[in-house]
């Protein structure tokens, strides 16, 4: 059972929420109705066989909604969900929510089998509200929005919408879908309930702009002809369309909250000529760009000889086949336990000599390339690499490796998982180079002893003194289940970055599996997003949970980054041709491929393009591979 009502509509309301899929005793209590019998912000259990109240919960803001099983109250707040152990009343979790709605009191279903008319009823006074004639043929799909006071509607053959007020009848908006008929899926209301998004079977996404109502000029024409000329002038047309690329398929649609987004298009990088347009609007929406923050992870080195992790010929499936150990999983070489075990130490010591020689190859790749010039260019605020292959280094960049993270902000490269460039003892933390000495030691499963430790036991012994055991050294790195040793710093990082308004977030090369690394990337896009021409774009492989991430980035772009970057040199040729293009709220009257906005060149800007010297000239700084080699230790990711 859900929500109900207690005394009349003319009297104080008792608001009773007691959703629950099983046979109980147990009644939640909160206040409702103007005014409240008891407060809207107190939430009271309540055992009915024992006419006892069990407890009382306060909260600063109203309680939306509550839900119990057997374990679990869920109480709904604004902008807050709290769930407590029942047979406790102790709260276990909080989860922080965008604002959540409450339930309008409205239901709406069809009146009539064969002229498309709707009733409305109130369910709090179970009275109805009125009858609305809303289309000739049968109404096929009803949506209301967040609050209740529009009503829209499609018919059977799909090609008239028509949106309602919902509590008189009266007609606002009619909307033209198509010409040919079509069976809608979905209709859906953005937040602000000024769009409206429809799906059909057609394959299409249809998005309308619900402006004021206004008498114009084709709605008075449409009172002096016929009803189905009338129609078709009175009617209006979507401002922005796409089309599915899967058909046959029943879709839902939404309309995010955050200003200036009205969907996520992802592309493949496999076919070029199909999404030229959009891939060429992307690409140069990112070149005019100058606050630019960049999140790499191992994809991006794969073309270096280095392999990523998750994939079916990656890291991990590399391990396991040419491990001894039949119970070991190829994560647990990353695992701190696995390195703390005398048992398995030698396993750990052993990889880690492997995986230097795999990666001592290595070169930078055309993504390297690609951002390493655009930090040289002055249009990277910051690049944080999950990497620890020291390939950023390769490319004359400094790291966090190589200074004190306290001592500036300035650094271009943060390195989120540390290098394996250098070696740390277990015990006093000293730092020293990764030498081929120690990989000789690694690769015989041994542990080298920390120089630093060894000298500070002689000198107490020349002090007469006895001799301590030293710590032994490991890769500088981070492993897993251990705590990150420079965690705090780099969260000032990141609000550093955030407080400088980035208007571009580029993600490469990740496959969004580590919880720290995806609640910063969230936090960045969150800020981005809020920029008027803000744009978060996220290249790989493989494509991001869609569950997770359909709301935060614009683009997807799935592909190896290297074809991407090369994709944009190659687009880059035609620079001088084509004018400036940024994203911006899609306008009335365009489509999905026309929401990017034109805009002059500046005359510096004309004076660096005519410059064939100048660094910013994309036709002529097409990114290329380097070949040199590398004598710095290169590996993959760590968490």
């Amino acid at each position: 059972m859900n929500c109900g009502v207690l005394a009349g509509p003319e009297q104080e309301l008792l608001y009773v929420n007691f959703n629950q899929d099983f046979s109980s005793s147990l009644v939640a209590i909160a206040g409702a109705g103007e005014p409240p019998t008891f407060s809207p912000r107190k939430l009271q259990v309540i055992n009915t066989k024992r006419q006892t109240v069990v407890c009382e919960l306060n909260f600063p803001t109203k309680v939306l909604s509550v839900h119990m099983n057997r374990k679990r109250l869920v109480v709904v707040l604004d902008e807050k969900i709290h769930i407590y152990d029942l047979s406790t009343m102790k709260i276990i979790h909080t989860i922080e929510t965008a604002t959540n709605p409450t339930d309008p009191p409205f239901l709406a279903y069809p009146s009539g089998e064969h002229d498309g008319s709707i009733q409305v009823f109130n369910t709090l006074t179970l009275q109805p509200v009125c009858v609305i004639q809303a289309h000739r043929t049968p109404v096929s799909k009803l949506a209301f929005n967040i609050d209740g006071t529009l009503l829209a509607t499609a018919s059977d053959r799909g090609t008239i919408l028509r949106v309602f007020n919902a509590i008189n009848g009266q007609k606002l908006h009619q909307l033209r879908r198509g010409t040919y008929p079509a069976t809608i899926h979905c209709l859906s209301f953005n937040m602000q309930s000024n769009m409206l998004c429809v799906t059909s079977d057609s394959d299409t996404v249809h998005i309308f702009k619900l402006a004021a109502s206004s008498p114009s000029g084709s709605h008075l024409m449409s009172s002096f002809l016929p009803e189905r000329v009338g129609e078709a002038l009175e009617s209006t047309r979507d401002f922005a369309h796409l089309k599915l690329p899967t058909g046959n398929v029943a879709s839902l649609c939404a309309l995010s909250s955050w200003p200036a987004i009205g969907m996520v298009v992802s592309l493949s990088l496999d076919q070029v000529d199909e999404n030229k347009g959009l891939l060429e609007k992307v690409a140069f929406a990112i070149h005019n760009q100058r606050r630019i923050v960049v999140v790499t992870g191992a994809g991006i080195s794969v073309s270096a000889g280095i392999p990523d992790f998750r994939s079916a010929d990656g890291l991990y499936a590399r391990i396991l086949s040419g491990s001894d150990s039949k119970t070991a999983k190829g994560k647990d070489f990353f695992d701190a336990s696995f390195f703390h075990n005398p048992a398995t130490r030698p396993l750990f010591n052993r990889f880690v000599a492997e995986l230097r020689r795999l990666c001592s190859s290595g070169n930078p790749t055309p993504t390297h390339s690609f951002i390493a010039n655009l930090v040289k260019e002055g249009r990277v605020t910051r690049w944080y690499s999950q990497n620890i292959d020291g390939l950023e280094k390769a490319m004359g960049l400094q790291t966090t490796c190589c200074v004190d993270l306290h001592s500036t902000k300035k650094v271009p490269v943060v390195s989120l998982h540390g290098t394996l460039d250098r070696l740390i003892c277990s015990a006093c933390k000293a730092t020293t180079e990764f030498t081929s000495s120690h990989e000789t030691s690694f690769s015989e499963g041994d542990s080298p002893s920390c120089p630093s430790c060894e000298s500070f036991s002689k000198e107490r012994q020349a002090l007469g003194r006895r001799a301590i055991k030293g710590g032994i050294l490991r890769p500088d790195i981070v492993l897993y289940n251990e705590p990150h040793p420079q965690g705090d710093v780099i969260a000032e990082y990141v609000g550093f970055d955030i407080s400088k308004r980035p208007t571009v977030l580029v993600v490469m090369g990740t496959s969004l599996k580590v919880v720290g690394l995806k609640k910063m990337i969230k936090d960045l896009a969150r800020s981005v997003r809020q920029e008027p021409n803000g744009l978060v774009l996220f290249i790989n492989k493989t494509p991001a949970p869609r569950s997770e991430w359909k709301t935060i980035f614009n683009f997807e772009l799935v592909g190896e980054c290297d074809s991407w970057v090369n994709i944009l040199a190659e687009m880059s040729k035609a620079a001088p041709k084509k004018p400036i293009v940024v994203p911006v709220t899609p306008k009335k009257d365009g489509r999905i491929d026309q929401i990017f906005k034109v805009v002059r060149k500046s005359t510096t800007e004309k004076a660096k393009s005519a410059d064939p010297g100048n660094s910013e000239n994309l036709v002529d700084n097409k990114v290329k591979p380097i070949t040199r080699s590398v004598s710095k230790t290169i590996t993959p990711t760590v968490l």
